[in-house]
């Protein structure tokens, strides 16, 4: 059986921590090129004709999903950012993490916000989209009902996005 002492255990644990937190950093770029996929997707779809169009409104829905993703996403990095620099003082090692925090940094600043507005923003475009369509196709409590369900899917998401900030990830 393998022995290690404390100080081995803590630097591996440390080094686990770092690239944890690297992931995490680094599927900021994945998350921002799904969406920019489904943007796309959702683009072409809505200068369809008839029916297909409608699958415009799936959008939301799936940009709810990565953001959910994107909020818990964020919330573990800040759980491991918060241990490390847990880990920086107990070792009276002055690192990155008490630098930010020394700074007056907090959260997760204007990634998410940023993902946030540009989710947001296209889920009102996808949903004026269709309503659009639904009203001068005289459905008018379809349309009505759209703009209902949509809402509830935007306050989602915004809820889901802000789990990303410090402290309130559940």
């Amino acid at each position: 059986m393998l022995q290690l002492k404390p100080e081995q255990f803590a630097e591996m644990e440390y080094q686990a921590l770092q690239q944890e937190k690297r992931d995490k950093l680094n599927s900021r770029l994945q998350i921002w090129s799904l969406l920019v996929g489904l943007v796309g997707a959702s683009g072409v779809a809505s200068v369809q004709s008839g029916a297909v169009a409608y699958v415009v409104l799936l959008y939301p829905l799936v940009a709810a999903c990565v953001a959910r993703h994107a909020g818990h996403s964020e919330s573990v990095l800040n759980q491991v950012k918060a241990y490390l620099l847990e880990l920086e003082k107990r070792a009276g090692y002055v690192g990155y993490e008490q630098f930010n925090k020394s700074n007056g940094r907090r959260g997760v600043g204007n990634h998410m916000r940023a993902l946030r507005d540009a989710i947001l923003l296209t889920d009102v475009l996808a949903v004026a989209v269709v309503v659009w369509r639904m009203i001068a196709d005289s459905w008018y409590v379809p349309a009505a009902l759209v703009l209902v369900v949509a809402l509830v899917v935007v306050v989602m998401t915004c809820r889901w996005l802000n789990s990303g900030k410090l402290g309130g990830g559940r």
